[in-house]
């Protein structure tokens, strides 16, 4: 086997392989390109969001727009403070938090409440077990229009929230379950409190708006469409225009070795689909091709 098709064939394999990277589905939680249960496609394919990879990439008008960040990563200083100008001058954010770094964005904004961190259970209002919270109590708002009901998914709750910024809330039979254990222990040893719960908050900051929902899980594809899950979004989203854009933050969400690589895949392929890049990318495949014929006619 000469040169030529051990360097053809090698190409052949990397080119296989590249492909079925970029075709193979992402299985990460909260990416758009995952339609499996964890992922965000039905949300982002409904409201017409757009998935950014930096903060930089928000727009410098933040009027009329929202940002959803979910967020599992850690910021630094200058992500935080272009969050807080976002919302300050003019943005919605829809900040969807558990037991992540939510409480980072809440501190920079300087409201006074802050995500729990502790699993919040219900072991009587709830949709298939306790780890499943109904929530059904909610202020008469914009906000809430046409919900009735949402279902959480291993969520937590907000405290110290101030009466006038709580939206919703969970019921009276919820409890913060500290130790873990699934049940409700002793609140003098285990200082386990017992419900309602504050879950969703609405605060006026500066020219914008924050929403602060204290389960991410709503908006996968497995929860989307449970109850008014989806229904709420919309209702914030409506809150900084009627046709608003949209934006989703992906770059606080960790990422697998497949994502990144289809990430980098995609970046190369804006690259390629430049009919420059293409045709000279073309060119230098044919005169590699055909370079050997050249030399054997000589």
């Amino acid at each position: 086997m000469n040169r030529l098709k051990i360097v053809f064939i090698a190409l052949l394999v990397i080119l296989a392989a590249l492909v079925a990277i970029a075709l193979y589905p992402s299985g990460d939680d909260f990416r758009p390109g995952n339609r499996t249960w964890n992922g965000i496609s039905t949300l982002v394919s409904t409201v017409d969001a757009t998935a950014i990879d930096s903060l930089s990439d928000l727009p410098s008008r933040s009027e009329g727009t929202v940002f959803i960040i979910v967020p599992y990563m850690s910021f630094n200083t200058m992500e935080l403070n272009d969050i807080s100008d976002y919302v300050f001058d003019g943005g919605t954010l829809i900040l969807l938090d558990d037991y992540g770094h939510g409480n980072e964005i809440l501190d920079v904004l300087g409201v006074d409440y802050r995500f729990s961190d502790a699993p919040l259970l219900d072991p009587l209002v709830n949709y298939k077990n306790e780890r499943f919270p109904k929530i059904l109590t909610f202020e008469d708002l914009a906000l809430t229009s046409g919900i009735d009901a949402l279902v959480f998914d291993h969520s937590s709750c907000l405290i110290d929230v101030p009466v006038g910024q709580i939206i919703a809330q969970s019921s009276s039979f919820s409890f913060l379950d500290t130790n873990d254990n699934s049940l409700y222990d002793n609140p003098a040893e285990l200082s386990e409190q017992k419900g309602p719960f504050p879950v969703i908050a609405y605060t006026i900051l500066g020219e914008g708006r924050l929403v602060a929902v204290s389960d991410p899980s709503i908006v996968i594809n497995g929860m989307i469409d449970m109850e008014d899950n989806l229904k709420i979004i919309e209702n914030a989203a409506i809150l900084a225009a009627s046709t608003p854009n949209i934006y989703i933050d992906q770059s606080h969400i960790p990422d697998s070795a497949m994502s990144r690589a289809k990430s980098q895949i995609d970046s190369v392929r804006s690259v390629v689909a430049h009919p420059l890049m293409f045709f000279g990318m073309a060119g230098g495949v044919l005169f590699l091709t055909f370079r050997p014929l050249w030399r054997k006619r000589r």
